[in-house]
């Protein structure tokens, strides 16, 4: 017995000996292996997933930095790469609206996609290990970066080769880059470009020299600094990415027109450059979420799919970018619908289904556009739309009982705002409309019920309680009719209807002096109210002759 457990023990202490040097070796391993840069890009994903408001956003400006200036210190640089970096990062930093969530992800997808591919599937597992075990944000190994700056120290001053000093003097630039330290940084880049000015590498140190000024604001040191490049390394890589830049620094400026011009221009004349498709981009996006021309973004965001075709930026900006779009034009046209500007209205809804012609409100809004225009038939052929595209959108099925409301449809419209409720107990003028539907066809005690129901939502709905008082008069419930008609008054007391019925009720009354201040009331309101006028002549005329 006592040997069996012995031999357990054993094999368990080996076992758990394996696991232990497993995760040591691995930590180690990490180190050098794991694509630290891939990883933060992962974190910030998930974090930009998880975000829910512009603070949450800007929160994942720290992850990026790394994977940033990491890019930025890469021997040659990958321009579609540090492009999409740069501009993911300025959002973050200063985001306009909560749907540029998805245009993060998107560019940040890109991002992680192109550098997995690059790794390889063994490496890609690897770093998908390291961001489970170690769930955290990576920084520099400064004890590394200093081992590696004493390195090239020391090769450097044993080479005496122009080309070979230049690649060591890049790589312990890259090293001063990476630890902050920007003076020997500066120091440095000076070697480079004297050992051969017109090298690549001094190319990338000029470059990196230029964007280093541009993010810490020195836009015109910097603007000349790019201008320099363009200048002298004109047709090349850089000099491309250098007037790339150039364009980003207008925007930096607080120059968006001018930024929107320079990023257009740029996209036309280097239509093949890997950062073309990104400067048309900015271009819609910046009317988009800068000026608010819904327009002129999508005219911008059109020229992506005449020109590239067939492009994942393409799909991303259908399925996401126009569906956003569609609902700013919509929203302006609910907006002109409730400050009875018809026919702006009607427009900003056919640009809505113009961008995403699936948007079933804004077909229903444009119903209402042409009711208030006059339009019956096309009102009723654009609301019946709206339902068959989203048979399960109560907005749709709320305006479509309006419709029939407002066209003496009177079961048609019961039928649709009873649909409405299904799909959204929760309205109160769906309610309101049911009520006032009942009450059209005589059905007083129902419509009772859905106004109650419509005021027990929206304790200040003035409206509601106009027509319920209206409703009890016809049930002979005179004491709630008034009750009802007087708290219209209080909420609303220039309701010019509500003291009308109130006349009415003390008229059938035989109240004939609490009638007459109703309707003086009610022309005190609305001196041209033509049934207010006739009640109140009738009512003095009845009193001239009993006196």
């Amino acid at each position: 017995m006592e040997n069996k457990f012995l031999l357990f023990l054993k094999k368990t202490y080996l076992i758990f000996t394996v696991i232990i040097a497993a995760v040591i070796f691995f930590l180690g391993y990490n180190i050098y292996l794991v694509d630290h840069s891939l990883v933060n890009l992962k974190l910030a994903l998930d974090k930009v997933s998880d975000a829910r408001t512009l603070e949450d956003v800007k929160k994942v400006e720290q992850a990026l930095s790394y994977p940033l200036r990491k890019e930025l210190s890469k021997g040659k640089l990958d321009m579609a790469t540090l492009a999409d970096l740069e501009y993911i990062n300025d959002i973050i930093a200063n985001p306009q609206s909560l749907n540029q969530i998805e245009d993060v992800k998107f560019f940040l997808k890109r991002v992680i996609a192109k550098k997995s591919q690059e790794r390889g599937p063994l490496m890609a597992s690897l770093d998908a290990v390291s961001k489970a075990v170690l769930p955290i944000q990576q920084k520099e190994s400064i004890n590394n970066l200093k081992k590696e700056e004493r390195a090239l120290k020391e090769k450097i001053n044993t080479t005496t080769k122009s080309e070979e000093l230049q690649e060591l003097y890049s790589q312990l630039n890259v090293v001063y880059q990476r630890l902050s330290d920007y003076k020997k940084a500066e120091e440095v880049s000076s070697k480079i470009i004297e050992l051969d000015p017109k090298s690549y590498r001094a190319a990338k140190t000029k470059f990196t020299k230029a964007w280093d000024y541009k993010q810490k604001g020195s836009f015109e040191m910097a603007r000349k600094a790019f201008d320099e490049i363009i200048n002298e390394f004109a047709d090349s890589e850089i000099a491309v990415l250098s007037k790339y830049e150039v364009a980003d620094i207008l925007y930096k400026e607080g120059k968006v027109e001018d930024s929107i011009k320079a990023n257009e221009e740029f996209a036309s004349e280097y239509s093949g450059s890997p950062v073309a498709q990104l400067a048309q981009f900015k271009v819609g996006a910046t009317y988009l979420y800068d000026l608010n021309n819904f327009d002129a973004a999508v005219k911008a965001f059109d020229k992506i799919g005449e020109t590239w075709k067939e492009q994942p930026l393409i799909k991303y900006i259908d399925n996401k970018v126009a569906p956003f779009i569609s609902k700013k034009y919509r929203s302006r046209g609910y907006y002109l619908l409730s400050r009875k500007r018809y026919d702006a209205a009607r427009d900003s809804f056919s640009n809505a289904i113009k961008v995403n012609d699936k948007d079933a409100q804004s077909y229903t809004g444009i119903g209402v556009a042409y009711l208030g225009l006059g339009e019956k038939d096309k009102a009723l052929e654009r609301a019946r739309e709206a339902v068959t595209l989203n048979s399960r959108d109560w907005v749709s099925a709320a305006n479509l009982g309006y419709i029939y409301l407002q066209l003496e449809m009177y079961d048609s419209a019961v039928e649709q705002s009873r649909r409405a409720v299904g799909l959204n107990p929760k309205i109160a003028e769906i309610y309101y409309n049911l009520g006032y539907a009942y009450a059209r066809l005589e059905n007083y005690a129902k419509g009772v019920s859905e106004l109650q129901r419509a005021v027990a939502l929206k304790p200040n709905f003035a409206y509601a309680y106009n027509n319920l008082g209206y409703c009890f008069w016809y049930e002979n419930r005179f004491g709630e009719a008034l009750e009802a008609l007087n708290k219209a008054t209080q909420l609303n007391p220039e309701y010019a209807d509500a003291q009308y019925n109130i006349g009415i009720i003390y008229e059938s009354q035989a109240l004939y002096g609490n009638a007459i201040q109703a309707y003086e009331n009610t022309l005190r309101i609305d001196p041209h109210y033509s049934r207010a006028k006739e009640r109140l002549g009738k009512l003095r005329g009845a009193q001239t002759t009993g006196n």
